[in-house]
């Protein structure tokens, strides 16, 4: 629907401000099917705006592997789409700030590769993960929220030099009841910055509430091999 002019050199100052995007994904055939998809965009703002029922992203806003810094991603809402929203591949000096992704076919959020500020972001609901968080370094995020989702709420791998605080994941895994559990920090360390650590997390409540309804989640919080090791955490509470 949306999409930068220059996606192979990029484009600066582009803003985006209210209103909503419906991409009426049944009625499209053809194209990319993002409602809003940047390529090597500096100097972005997309605020108080929703974007539902498009094929692809809501929205994705992607380095392509080059440097791109100031996006600014704000008081948003992403539901009905095939993924909610994407941060990714070199972004830097990012602020995703109030943002709420629901019903999305696979996950709500994802920041991958993606440095900056995430703050007060709800995941409810999406047939996939709520919020993923992958190959990040001095990233900080703070107030998250994933409840209801079919998959793992939220899915941690390569974290590195980063802070957490305010997290609250409960009742996932309504796709598979027993299968995925509310907060998984993966062992993978085949990402460029390798396996998790150096990272303080604070805050963290994960686990079935009667306030979600059903226990559906396979257990609150799981670490893979190793990756214990390289967090350090106070005040986790884990509901039984």
């Amino acid at each position: 629907m949306i999409v930068n002019g220059d996606i192979t050199n990029g484009n600066h100052h582009i803003e985006i401000m209210g209103g909503a995007l419906d991409g009426n994904k049944d009625g499209q055939s053809a194209g990319q099917l993002y409602g809003i998809w940047f390529v090597r965009v500096q100097q972005l703002r997309i605020t108080d705006l929703e974007v539902l029922d498009c094929g692809a992203d809501g929205i994705c806003v992607s380095g392509d592997g080059q440097q791109m810094r100031d996006a600014v991603l704000q008081n948003l809402r992403v539901s009905g789409n095939q993924r909610g929203l994407t941060v990714k591949d070199g972004m830097q000096n990012v602020l995703v700030s109030d943002l709420y992704a629901a019903g999305n076919a696979d996950y709500g959020v994802c920041s991958e590769h993606a440095e900056g500020l995430y703050q007060n972001i709800c995941a409810n609901e999406n047939d996939g993960a709520g919020i993923l968080i992958r190959n990040i370094f001095g990233g900080s995020y703070n107030n998250l929220t994933a409840t209801r989702n079919g998959g793992i709420g939220m899915k941690i791998v390569g974290m590195v030099a980063s802070l957490g605080n305010n997290w609250h994941a409960h009742n996932n895994s309504r796709s598979s009841s027993g299968t995925f559990s509310d907060m998984f920090f993966d062992p993978d360390a085949s990402l460029s910055y390798g396996i998790t650590t150096n990272t303080l997390l604070s805050n963290i409540s994960a686990g079935p509430s009667l306030g979600y309804g059903a226990e559906t989640e396979k257990s609150a919080v799981e670490f893979g091999a190793g990756v214990r090791d390289g967090l350090q955490i106070s005040n986790l509470l884990e509901l039984q």
